[in-house]
């Protein structure tokens, strides 16, 4: 049983991309070389998410399943999308 203010971190891998909900939307950035921008516009997350916001939050809070992460992540690393960054 996990006390109060407890931190859960959860990882979770497939096929070679190891994903942690402590992650930032910034460190999936830096990771996988993922604009920010189209991991919001993928997702239809407001424009106004920060890119400090971690995977574990944006989780809960607009109820996104970790298989659809992982299916982000491999469509820009299989077809990526010149963001201009």
């Amino acid at each position: 049983m996990m006390g109060k203010g407890a931190i859960f971190v959860s990882s979770h891998k497939n096929e070679g991309i190891l994903i942690q909900s402590s992650m930032t939307l910034k460190d999936i950035e830096k990771t996988f070389g993922i604009p920010v921008v189209y991991i919001i516009e993928s997702l239809k997350l407001p424009e106004s998410i920060s890119a400090e916001q971690q995977l574990g939050q944006l989780k809960r809070k607009y109820d996104i399943e970790i298989k659809v992460w992982f299916i982000t992540i491999a469509s820009f690393l299989i077809t990526p999308i010149n963001y201009g960054i």
